[in-house]
């Protein structure tokens, strides 16, 4: 296998995946993403310097700029007539300038069931799919997102609808629809019975569907390698655990455990990791626990719910923060960070603890400094802008790993928050460099989570953001 610094990387459950490639959506473009003409693919650095940059564009006295159809900060982009947005389109967007994403079907309303259902505490469930802790799994296969979210009074439980959006189109569609009402049950402290009324931790429905809950970072995509199938699936954490086949549109059958039982885990803030054919999550800030995803395992709900968990799988004499920080996957290199505190964080190297077989993760465990050139730009990663609350600055922040520069991008929250630029992930000193006219024009709410993710189209590299229900999706080009 290779290193988890190398720019081809193939985990043991096959998930091999190369820098040029990673959540590209390329499909038919990767003849002009840079092709050699031996047949191979050069990186998409290489690619965008051959593309230039903002000087292909073409400014008219109107103000619009020519061939890309962006007026102000909003764009209408020409597409193909599968809906693909055009080559040409992506590689004159400009640089570092966030734009919004104009037509119906560019925002997720465009997809919700009508009429909405009620949330809990009154007024629109389907806002809270997105504004209520929401994160999303990435295919990074293919540059496709999948959206399940929101929990407690934030909307009703049977809010469990499950939306597609892909990089190639930025526009969603609905995969599956949400339950019907008929199914709500909840746990009353010692038994499920009917109603709608959120517990502390989510439970499954009557038909054992898992009840809606806050998906933070624990919306994780399972590559068909390990479910054997074609599209692979989305694994949905909480305390009712499934996974969704993307071949079959079903549930596997759901793991769930009563409140009132030992060894049941807050999954507030959770994460969740793939690798290896199995889900790691790390909980209670010094433990990590395993779900393998195959076989079964009695739980509360079943006595063969899919998959095996061991809630203390592996433990950590040093505090991985899950709440008031920044989280990011470094998926090609097997790793994850929470940056939390005072430019610093620690970065958790999973892959190798997993190859290893260790349960004690401690020696994994990497603390990381943040620094910047002019000396400034790192000190934004502090303890009141990682503050968890209604309008956080970074805490929850959208985090993008581009492995082909080795380049972590975090954007903020809130309208007008920078994007970031963090370099030196293969040390344990990464360099910030705050990006200038990268403020965003909408507001995530309580956080964006993993509804942020990019890929190469074209000769750029390119990521997109979603805020919230009613929101246009926004793109920025970052190469």
């Amino acid at each position: 296998m290779a290193s988890p610094t190398s720019d081809a990387y193939s985990s043991p459950s096959g998930d091999a995946v190369h820098a040029g490639l990673y959540g590209s959506g390329l499909r038919g473009d990767a003849a002009l993403s840079g092709l050699a003409a031996g047949g191979s693919m050069t990186s998409a650095s290489t690619a965008a310097s051959i593309s230039g940059s903002a000087d292909l564009l073409v400014m008219e006295a109107s103000g619009a700029m020519s061939g890309t159809n962006i007026v102000g900060t909003v764009w209408t982009p020409n597409r193909d007539a599968g809906g693909d947005i055009l080559v040409s389109d992506w590689n004159n967007l400009p640089l570092h300038q966030w734009l919004t994403v104009a037509g119906a079907a560019s925002s997720l309303r465009s997809a919700i069931e009508t009429p909405v259902l009620p949330a809990s505490s009154g007024g629109d469930s389907s806002r809270g799919i997105t504004k209520a802790w929401g994160g999303m799994a990435w295919d990074y296969f293919n540059g496709v997102g999948y959206i399940n979210g929101g929990g407690h009074s934030d909307s009703h439980m049977c809010e469990t609808g499950i939306y597609k959006i892909e990089l190639s189109k930025l526009t969603f569609s609905r995969i599956v629809n949400r339950q019907p009402t008929s199914q709500v049950q909840y746990w009353n402290g010692s038994a499920l019975v009917p109603g709608n009324q959120y517990p502390d931790h989510n439970n499954p429905l009557l038909n054992g569907v898992p009840g809606s809950v806050h998906t933070y970072h624990q919306l994780e995509f399972v590559p068909a390698s390990t479910l054997g199938n074609v599209g692979g699936g989305i694994f949905l954490g909480g305390n009712a655990k499934s996974t969704f086949d993307l071949d079959t549109n079903t549930y596997k059958t759901t793991h769930w455990n009563a409140d009132n039982l030992p060894g049941v885990t807050d999954w507030s803030y959770g994460i969740a990791l793939h690798d290896s054919g199995a889900i790691y999550r790390p909980r209670s800030s010094f433990r990590w626990e395993r779900m393998i995803l195959s076989g079964s395992q009695a739980s509360s709900w079943s006595p063969t719910s899919f998959g095996q968990l061991n809630t203390s799988y592996a433990i950590s004499s040093i505090n991985f923060v899950y709440n008031n920080k920044c989280y990011a996957h470094l998926r090609e290199r097997r790793e994850c960070v929470s940056l939390a505190g005072a430019s610093s964080g620690v970065r958790v190297r999973y892959g190798q603890a997993v190859d290893a077989g260790a349960t004690d993760w401690t020696s994994y465990h990497n603390a990381i400094t943040l620094t910047s050139l002019n000396g400034v730009d790192h000190l934004d990663f502090n303890s009141a802008n990682l503050l968890d609350g209604a309008s956080p600055k970074l805490c929850a922040a959208g985090t993008w790993y581009e492995h082909a520069n080795e380049t972590l991008w975090v954007q903020g929250n809130q309208v007008g928050d920078f994007l970031y630029r963090i370099t030196g992930i293969a040390s344990n000193t990464w360099t910030v460099e705050k990006v200038a006219g990268t403020g965003a024009l909408v507001s995530a709410g309580v956080g964006t989570y993993s509804k942020f993710a990019g890929g190469v189209r074209g000769f750029v590299t390119v990521a997109f953001r979603i805020t919230g229900t009613d929101d246009q999706v926004q793109v920025i080009r970052l190469r």
